[in-house]
């Protein structure tokens, strides 16, 4: 994987990857190499495979955080995953979707009903009485 990361990013060696990272960090260049570390993931390699696990416990870190400080305030337990990887990404949003289940059972992961703007405009409409 290293040599495919190495000539996606347009760097000589794995040494030049700090540099890279911290000097111009932009991370939607870094989000644009997924699919190819899926490519990886999905061939077995097992960088890929933990750096795809660590990102799934990362999210099921940041839904356990949300849930407990919503505490009891919020009665719908439905729990969106939505945007980047978890839209286009099957074998992700599957594993993170379990993760949910097991680790947080009174959560739900649902589907997106709409899109972010339809979802924006019912909220504005909501917050004016409107709706």
């Amino acid at each position: 994987m290293l040599a495919s990361l190495l000539e996606f990013f347009g760097l000589d060696s794995a040494e030049d990857a700090v540099p890279f990272v911290y000097s111009r960090f932009d991370k939607a260049a870094i989000a644009r190499a997924a699919p190819l570390v899926a490519e990886f993931r999905d061939r077995g390699d097992p960088l890929a495979v933990d750096i795809y696990e660590n990102a799934a416990q990362e999210l099921l870190l940041l839904c356990r955080s949300v849930r407990d400080r919503a505490g009891s305030s919020v009665d719908d337990r439905r729990l969106l995953l939505w945007g980047g990887l978890l839209e286009n990404d099957a074998p992700f949003r599957s594993r993170v979707c379990d993760l949910v289940r097991r680790e947080l059972g009174d959560l739900y992961p649902v589907a997106a009903e709409g899109s972010s703007a339809e979802g924006a405009c019912i909220l504005a409409a909501s917050g004016r009485g409107l709706r």
